[in-house]
């Protein structure tokens, strides 16, 4: 009889690893896009600050 009132028992753990699992995924994965966007954009500044020197050094040189 007090098993049978239980059942709800075996829900409960995977209830549990989904709600505690899902939002750290998600967290997770913003995180990483974040990170990704962030190096982008950080090797496009670095292309364009090197364009910018190579630029630089050659009226330098050329004078």
């Amino acid at each position: 009889m007090i098993l049978q009132d239980l059942w709800w028992m075996d829900y409960l753990v995977p209830v549990l690893l989904l709600l505690i699992a899902l939002p750290l995924s998600l967290y997770a994965v913003i995180i990483d896009i974040r990170e990704s966007r962030q190096r982008k954009d950080d090797q496009i500044r670095a292309k364009a600050h090197r364009k910018h020197a190579a630029r630089h050094v050659k009226k330098v040189y050329r004078g």
